[in-house]
């Protein structure tokens, strides 16, 4: 009897604190969650990383918002992707298509996103704004991580609506900045350096706003960017699968590599979006960094005196493991019932 009791009390321990036993084994079973923010279109790295996301099976994608410019036409980019993977009805929000203060004239990408979007989606994207979108996604999902993978204006705007969304954001994760590099140095057949770093120069009023937020942050810069590429042979082992999927991306890098004329591109966005979900393949180190402006440039400098906003940085990329993770995933992904593409 004295047993029974025992028991008993624990029992209704465990309910009245709302830890009920299946529901606590449920729950260490979910899958992380993560919502992305894009310039999707641009650039075949997004749609990369997007894919490897998917592929994974080890995050959910609960949600996409699109930034840059021209954010109608990205969000029916990855509304079209998602439906080719097999994922439609992730939501998908067009956000904000200038930057936050200053003017600037945004980099013409139409040629590119008319090349990503061949055939209009069958899904609309959602009637909300990519920002409300990121706003109600946090608040449903505290704990999550967000994947920056374009300018940082959405998220900027989202902190300046509604401030309580920052602690809880577990992780952020930012694909852009560069830190130990001159302003302009040779790589292969490409010229990097602070000054070619994209996203956060393309609006680093935003950028300097969402730093010092307080959101635990994970930088994946240049650097890292650069130690990883996919390239013609990648191509060609996708084409053989022959699902509309696996035809539409390798098309898309294809035209990526025709354009630049080279036999491999980089997967900056796919090195961030991977240390989302396996912290394994990219080595990092946290570091105080200061943004500093000058004029129009953004430099993400590290700070000697060590009183700069704690950000953890990408450094390295462990290649094997990168690999390894990157093939299985877009072998996942991009396998698939063989259809007669429309491409």
């Amino acid at each position: 009897m004295k047993l029974f009791l025992i028991r008993l009390l624990i029992l209704l321990l465990l309910m009245g604190t709302g830890s009920f036993l299946p529901s606590a084994f449920s729950k260490t079973l979910q899958k992380p969650v993560v919502f992305i923010d894009t310039d999707i279109g641009s650039d075949v790295d997004d749609a990369l990383a997007l894919l490897t996301l998917l592929g994974s099976q080890k995050v959910e994608v609960i949600g996409i918002s699109t930034v840059n410019s021209n954010t109608q036409k990205r969000a029916a980019v990855a509304l079209r992707l998602l439906e080719l993977a097999g994922h439609p009805d992730v939501p998908v929000a067009a956000g904000i298509g200038s930057t936050l203060l200053r003017q600037k004239q945004p980099r013409n990408w139409e040629k590119q996103l008319s090349q990503h979007l061949d055939h209009p989606p069958v899904r609309k994207p959602s009637a909300m704004h990519g920002v409300d979108l990121m706003i109600q996604t946090v608040h449903q999902h505290p704990g999550l991580t967000v994947i920056a993978l374009g300018p940082l204006t959405n998220i900027a705007v989202a902190i300046i609506k509604d401030p309580t969304i920052t602690p809880k954001i577990g992780k952020l994760i930012i694909v852009g900045g560069a830190i130990a590099l001159p302003a302009y140095q040779q790589h292969g057949t490409i010229t990097v350096g602070y000054k070619s770093e994209y996203n956060l120069n393309s609006d680093l009023d935003a950028a300097r706003l969402v730093f010092d937020a307080g959101i635990p942050i994970v930088m994946s810069g240049l650097s890292p960017a650069l130690q990883v590429t996919v390239g013609t042979e990648d191509v060609k082992s996708w084409q053989q699968l022959n699902t509309p999927v696996a035809v539409w991306v390798s098309n898309r890098v294809t035209e990526r590599l025709t354009s630049h004329h080279a036999t491999e591109t980089h997967l900056g966005d796919v090195v961030g979006a991977m240390a989302s979900y396996d912290s394994q393949s990219v080595r990092t180190k946290k570091l105080p960094l200061h943004l500093e402006v000058w004029g129009d440039t953004l430099r993400t400098v590290i700070d000697s005196t060590g009183t700069g906003t704690p950000v953890e940085v990408v450094l390295d990329v462990n290649q094997d493991q990168f690999y390894d993770n990157f093939h299985q995933a877009m072998a996942t992904v991009l396998h698939g019932k063989k259809t007669q593409s429309r491409e």
